[in-house]
């Protein structure tokens, strides 16, 4: 199958089944901190479809997931975080449709990382903003 292709049916299933988020880390007193964990997830009871999303964007790592519910049966789930995510948006990003603006934004926030810097004014606070604003994209409504 051509690359293209392969990207496109990744994206596809991401779309549908994937999740994107950046969570602020806490600092002791509670304030929330200048470092942020980034992950994306895909998690199905279907387990091929997952190992061949990994196979297909090459990164990340694919786990059992077991749910504590009755007549809930276990997932197969692929995370990535980090460096890697932007890796992957990188990859999926033209074919997405239903998360092309969580991936933006992601990317955006991502972009904004200084490592060893100081913060420029204002900057975490634009930082929380684009991640409250990919976590309300997660619950649009109908």
């Amino acid at each position: 199958m051509p690359v293209e292709t392969e990207l496109a049916w990744a994206a596809g299933l991401f779309d549908g089944e994937g999740t994107l988020g950046a969570y602020p880390r806490k600092r002791l007193n509670g304030q929330k901190a200048i470092k942020w964990t980034i992950q994306a997830r895909l998690a199905m009871v279907e387990h091929e479809p997952v190992r061949r999303f990994h196979e297909i964007v090459r990164v990340g790592t694919v786990n059992p997931r077991h749910i504590d519910k009755p007549n809930c049966r276990s997932q197969l789930e692929w995370q990535a975080g980090s460096n890697n995510v932007v890796r992957v948006l990188n990859k999926l990003m033209p074919y997405f449709v239903a998360k092309r603006e969580q991936a933006e934004l992601l990317l955006e926030l991502v972009a904004t990382f200084h490592r060893g810097r100081p913060l420029p004014a204002g900057l975490n606070e634009r930082r929380i903003s684009l991640a409250e604003n990919i976590k309300s994209l997660k619950w649009r409504q109908c």
